[in-house]
Parts: C-alpha cells; sequence; structure tokens
C-alpha cells in the first residue's frame, strides 16, 4: 500500500485529528478496538503494562514512570499523546522516538482495513504502539490515556497497575460537567485483582474511585501517606508508615511534580516483587527524566540562553499549579504571557486565574477548534493580539521572563517560530 514511511505518514497526517477538530475526529466505543486489536493477533496481550490515567499530570507520570524502568535495565515501552512536533513522538523505546522505518509494515499490514473501516487517528496510533512494543519485545510498557479512561481506545489493557493522578473538570462536554461524572469515566481503567495508585484526590472523586476498586477487588493505594513537597531544587519525599522513610534528588519543575513523583513511588514499590527497582534507579530515574525527554510542554525552559517556558495548563486545576509556580518565581507583572487557547477550552474560571498578569499577549491558532482573537478577548480585554509566525518578539522579550501556554497544540507553532527565528541571542 506505502512505498516508504513518509507515504504513510502523509496517509495518516489525513485522518481527522481531535486535537484540529474535536469530538467529530474521536470514537468512545471499544468494540471496533477490540475488533482490530484480535484481528491483529492481541499485539497488547504480549507485554506488560502500567496504564496512566487522570486529568492533570498523567503525561509526567507516564515519563516518570518510563524513566524509571529504563534506569533499572528494563526495555520499556512508553506510549503518550498528544504528540508535540512528530506523530513518532508518541511511540517510545528506553525513550528515543520510534524508528518510523520499524512502523512500515503496520500501515502495509493494516492500513487498508483501517481506511475502510475508518478508524480514528488515536484508534490507529493505539493499534500502532501495542504492534510496536509486541514487536519490539519490550519488558513493560507505561500507557497513557487519551481522554477519559472507561471508553479510550487504550482501555483493553489488563495492566499490572492502573494509575489516577488527578481528578479535574476538562473535556466536560464528553466526560461530563461535574466531579462525579468525570470521576466515574476515569475510574473505567481499574481492572479486576489489579492494584490502582491514586494522587490527592477531591474527597468526592476518591470516595468514586476508591468503590470501583472495591468492586472489582482492587486494591486501592494513595499517597496521603506520602509528604511531597519541591525546595530549592530538590524534591523530598517522606513516607511516615515506613519508619519515616525519606527520598531526596534533584529535580527541576512546578510543586505539583512533587506528588507526581510520590505517585511513582507508589507505583514501583507496589511492582517490585514483579519489576524490581532500587532506589538509586528511582531517584536517577527522576532527576534524568528530563533529560531523557526533553519536549514535554511542561514547564520547559525553551531557550538555553532566555528565561522562556511552555506550559500546556489547558484547564483549570493546571492553570491553577502554572500560576503557583509562576508565583515562586518572579511577581506576576514581571512575567509576559503568550497565551492561545482551543475554542472549547477557554472560560471564565480559567482565564480569572490569570488576571493578576498585566501583560498577555494572545496568539489564534491555525487549527479548526481554536479559538479566534475575539473569541479571547472576551476573557483577556485587556490582552494584546500578535501573530508569533508573522512578528518578531525577540528584541522585546529579551530581558523579560516568558510564559507560552493555553494549549498543548501551541507548542508545535512556537517551537516554528522559533526555529526560524534568530535565537543565539
Amino acid at each position: 500500500m506505502f512505498k516508504n514511511i513518509h507515504e504513510a505518514e502523509q496517509w495518516l497526517q489525513r485522518v481527522p485529528m481531535f486535537g484540529a477538530i474535536g469530538r467529530s475526529a474521536a470514537n468512545f466505543n471499544l468494540d471496533r478496538m477490540v475488533r482490530l486489536l484480535s484481528m491483529m493477533g492481541n499485539p497488547h496481550q504480549k507485554f506488560k503494562s502500567v496504564h496512566v490515567g487522570g486529568t492533570n499530570g498523567k503525561g509526567s507520570v507516564s515519563r516518570m514512570l518510563a524513566s524509571v524502568y529504563q534506569t533499572a535495565g528494563y526495555k520499556t515501552g512508553l506510549y503518550t499523546s498528544p504528540h508535540l512536533i512528530s506523530v513518532w513522538e508518541r511511540f517510545r523505546i528506553n525513550s528515543a522516538e520510534a524508528d518510523s522505518s520499524k512502523l512500515l509494515p503496520f500501515f502495509n499490514r493494516y492500513g487498508e482495513f483501517l481506511e475502510k473501516e475508518r478508524f480514528t487517528y488515536f484508534e490507529i496510533t493505539t493499534a500502532m504502539a501495542f504492534w510496536y512494543f509486541a514487536e519490539e519485545n519490550v519488558d513493560i510498557a507505561i500507557i497513557e490515556v487519551g481522554l477519559g479512561g472507561r471508553l479510550d481506545a487504550t482501555n483493553v489493557i489488563i495492566p499490572e497497575l492502573s494509575v489516577i493522578t488527578s481528578i479535574a473538570l476538562d473535556h466536560t462536554e464528553i466526560l461530563g460537567n461535574s466531579i462525579e461524572s468525570v470521576a466515574f469515566e476515569k475510574s473505567g481503567i481499574i481492572k479486576e485483582n489489579r492494584p490502582v495508585v491514586a494522587g490527592r484526590l477531591p474527597e468526592i472523586s476518591e470516595k468514586i474511585i476508591r468503590n470501583r476498586a472495591v468492586q472489582k477487588n482492587a486494591e486501592y493505594l494513595n499517597i496521603d501517606s506520602i509528604s511531597a513537597a519541591l525546595k530549592n531544587g530538590f524534591i523530598e519525599l517522606n513516607q511516615r508508615y515506613e519508619k519515616n522513610k525519606t527520598l531526596k534528588f534533584r529535580y527541576s519543575g512546578k510543586q505539583v511534580d512533587a506528588l507526581n513523583a510520590a505517585i511513582v513511588w507508589l507505583a514501583i514499590k507496589k511492582l517490585e516483587d514483579k519489576f524490581p527497582v532500587k532506589e538509586s534507579h528511582l531517584t536517577e530515574g527522576i532527576e534524568s527524566c528530563r533529560l531523557k525527554f526533553s519536549k514535554t510542554a511542561a514547564f520547559e525552559k525553551l531557550l538555553p540562553n532566555r528565561t522562556w517556558y511552555f506550559d500546556g495548563a489547558h484547564n483549570e486545576e493546571a492553570v491553577h499549579h502554572l500560576v503557583q509556580h509562576l508565583n515562586t518565581i518572579a511577581q506576576p507583572d514581571k512575567w509576559t504571557v503568550v497565551l492561545s487557547y482551543m475554542s472549547d477550552k477557554i472560560t471564565d474560571r480559567i482565564a480569572s486565574q490569570w488576571s493578576d498578569f498585566s501583560n498577555i499577549y494572545l496568539h489564534e491558532m491555525q487549527l479548526e477548534r481554536a479559538a479566534s482573537i475575539d473569541r479571547m478577548k472576551d476573557f483577556f480585554p485587556d490582552g494584546r493580539a500578535i501573530n508569533i509566525s508573522e512578528t518578531n518578539y525577540l528584541h522585546q522579550f529579551e530581558t523579560e521572563l516568558v510564559i507560552f501556554s493555553g494549549s498543548f497544540y501551541f507548542y508545535n507553532e512556537v517551537s516554528k517560530w522559533l526555529g526560524a527565528t534568530d535565537t543565539t541571542g
């Protein structure tokens, strides 16, 4: 069907993607995935896995887990979404992006069926991840949920352990506009007789998660027994019930990353009978995580010689954590904020989080789902419109703290702009 991987990639990019057009590009029914994977020989059953869901933090926890297991010597797969620049970022083994040429057989074996049955972009990439990890015989794969959990295309795996990092309102048009409905959807990844590790959850959502765990006879663990803090460039974790066991290691990130690290610690300990990991591997794995995965859009420093950052905070909880972190670095009036949102994401509650920041710029992305400048001005009336692809703001921003945010999909446009601009200083 395809002569080379470039033809295959071009075909894939013509498949509508949720990130660009929204719900019409999604399918929330697992029957098709089950049928597809059965036809493929059920590759998802040929490797061990950890399933990571949650509203925020699931990408960070997934990368930390993958880094720790890689450091411990396991051949480790990692499937995440969305990608920031290249689709091959979604599939990693030992932190390296997939060798795209190795994926050509997948397209040639299954592409005709995928096209005929009109599988979605996410269904295709999920099946590809399972196939790739099975073909490469990984020891363990960390599988990040795409959206929700219960009906997400990844939710066909029977993992060794499930993780639910956080519960907050997001994708309300799909998951419902209450914490209870979101928690119900997220709890759908809990499997029979398989433990689940949870982060700090609102009381009502934790009750739903706990009840689901009881129904599935799944051991429930959360990080309430762990004190976690990021102080002076070090994460400190203290597990009080185990003789005040303490871990301390370097990490550059936000305060919430300490909670993510606590989740990882608990998950690693729970699986230590099946996948032994030394404490030195744990701390080294988390410390080296940002080196292994340099492009994360999670408070990522964009340029070595400027204090410019990108963070894909796109819901109220994520923006709260980001703003909280920005305030630990400098007062709001010291920051230049460049925002670009999807039209279905921007809300009064999100905008209010930025109310103390006076220097706000607004950029309109070239995507069907993107919010227009006029729509963003309804929420940020004092925001100044810019087009970063046409305007050179380097000199203006040269001595400023700059945060780009609003959507993970904004990352690609920012990266292209920086790549096409003289950033040597």
